[in-house]
C-alpha cells in the first residue's frame, strides 16, 4: 500500500512537473513579447531623438530650397513686372509727348513745339513748347539716355539725360520741321546730330522712343 501511494505521488508530482514547464514557456514568451515591443518603442523614440538632434532631414531640406526658389522666383518675376511697368509707361508718356509736339509743329510751325527732356534730382521730365506743362515721365526713378538707334542695326550711342542748363527745359530738345520731319539745324538742338531717341531703364527692362531723322516717324521698341 505503501509503495503504491508512492508511486501515484511521484506522477502526480511528474505531471505538475510538466505543467510548470509549459507556464514557464508562455512566460517567457509573453516576456519576449513585451521586452520586444519596449524595445521597438525605444528604437522609435531612438530615432526619433536623432532626427531631433540632426536637424532637416533629406527631404525637408529638399522641399525647404524647393519653395525658397519658387519664392525668389516669385519676387523676381514681381520686380520685373514691376520694372516693366514703370520703363513702359516712361516710354509711353515720351511717346504721346513727341507726337503732339510733332503734329503741332507740322500745323503750326517748329518755333514753338519743340520737345524738352531733362532731369530734376533723377526724374526725368518733358514738355511740349517753351510755354508747355512740365510731366514727370515715371512716377518711379528709372535711368533715362538720349541715344542714337536704328531700328536695322540697333543702339550705336547713347548718353545720360541731365539739365545742362540753369534754365528749365533748353538742356535737349527733339525739334520737327513743317513736314514731320526732324529738324537738325535748329540752334537750339543740344545733340540731335547724334541722338534721336530717348532710352528709359529699370533693372532689366529697357525701351526706346527713337524718331526716324528722315520721315520723323515715331517708333517703341523693347530691348
Amino acid at each position: 500500500m505503501v509503495i503504491s501511494l508512492d508511486l501515484t505521488h511521484l506522477l502526480l508530482l511528474v505531471s505538475m512537473f510538466h505543467q510548470l514547464q509549459r507556464q514557464k514557456i508562455q512566460m517567457l514568451q509573453q516576456l519576449d513579447m513585451i521586452t520586444g515591443l519596449k524595445n521597438r518603442r525605444l528604437d522609435m523614440n531612438k530615432d526619433r531623438h536623432l532626427r531631433d538632434n540632426s536637424g532637416f532631414t533629406l527631404l525637408e531640406l529638399i522641399i525647404v530650397l524647393s519653395i525658397s526658389a519658387i519664392m525668389v522666383l516669385f519676387v523676381g518675376l514681381t520686380l520685373g513686372m514691376i520694372n516693366g511697368a514703370n520703363v513702359n509707361k516712361a516710354a509711353k508718356n515720351c511717346d504721346e509727348a513727341l507726337v503732339q509736339g510733332r503734329v503741332q509743329t507740322m500745323a503750326k510751325g517748329p518755333s514753338t513745339n519743340k520737345v524738352y527732356i531733362w532731369d530734376e534730382d533723377g526724374d526725368t521730365y518733358i514738355k511740349v513748347g517753351d510755354n508747355g506743362e512740365k510731366e514727370m515721365l515715371s512716377n518711379e526713378k528709372i535711368e533715362s539716355y538720349f541715344v542714337k538707334y536704328n531700328p536695322t542695326s540697333g543702339l550705336a550711342s547713347m548718353a545720360r539725360v541731365n539739365n545742362t542748363s540753369t534754365s528749365e527745359g533748353t538742356a535737349q530738345c527733339f525739334v520737327f520741321n513743317n513736314v514731320g520731319a526732324l529738324n537738325k539745324t535748329d540752334s537750339t538742338i543740344f545733340t540731335i546730330n547724334q541722338h534721336n531717341g530717348v532710352m528709359f531703364k529699370k533693372g532689366n527692362r529697357q525701351t526706346v522712343v527713337y524718331i526716324l531723322p528722315e520721315t520723323g516717324k515715331i517708333g517703341v521698341v523693347t530691348l
